[in-house]
């Protein structure tokens, strides 16, 4: 559904190419061990996890960064958390940024998580 309105927004081609790979995103942001709960921590843990696991699996023809973004960012505010990060204009963002920091190799999922706890409050 994000992957659908984003592409339309941009004129753009939305298709699922992969659902395992969207299911595979979903399940390892989401993994609950019994013992310790949610295997990636805290909710902006798991939002970063989140966007990482959608940018990185690729499952959309087109969109993936942004729809990863997107998935995060109602995550969080499903669960009373508010990001803050700066913006520089034309699409252009402190989170943008990140994304492609990681989706480039430059970063990784704990570099991530890092910038995610930083920059999560919660309401």
């Amino acid at each position: 559904m994000f992957n659908q309105k984003i592409c339309k927004s941009e004129n753009a081609a939305s298709s699922l190419i992969n659902r395992a790979n969207l299911e595979s995103a979903v399940g390892s942001a989401f993994f609950f061990l019994e013992e310790t709960g949610f295997a990636h921590g805290s909710i902006p843990e798991i939002a970063a996890t989140l966007c990482y696991k959608i940018a990185k699996n690729h499952p959309f023809l087109d969109g993936n960064k942004r729809t990863a973004a997107a998935a995060a960012i109602v995550l969080l505010n499903m669960n009373d958390w508010d990001i803050e990060y700066e913006e520089y204009g034309d699409a252009d963002t402190e989170f943008s940024r990140e994304i492609f920091s990681f989706v480039e190799n430059k970063t990784d999922l704990d570099d991530l998580k890092k910038w995610f706890l930083k920059k999560t409050i919660k309401k």
